[in-house]
């Protein structure tokens, strides 16, 4: 009797378990998809974020402007808010 106890325990913490990965797998790809604002090199706040990131100054947002311009050429589409860490990267290789 205890071996069947056991058995229903683990097989609910089993199916508990895949309920959380399939249920936040999926709640998760319809956020990101959704409601990403694109990088406007004109805009200074997104300006302002890319270089507080990197840690420069002001002298360094021609350096984020190039490196907004770059990824466009690379990806042929503009970057969004989940392509920061990327132009980031662009940024410190320049």
């Amino acid at each position: 009797m205890s071996s069947l106890i056991q058995l229903i325990i683990v097989a609910g913490a089993i199916v508990f378990f895949l309920w959380l990965l399939v249920g936040n797998s999926q709640s998760t790809g319809a956020s990101t998809t959704t409601g990403d604002e694109l990088i406007d090199p004109n805009d200074t706040r997104q300006l302002a974020t890319l270089v507080g990131m990197t840690g420069g100054d002001i002298t360094d947002v021609a350096v984020a402007r190039f490196a907004i311009q770059r990824f466009q050429e690379q990806n042929g589409r503009a970057p969004n808010t989940r392509d920061i860490a990327t132009l980031v990267g662009i940024m410190r290789s320049l």
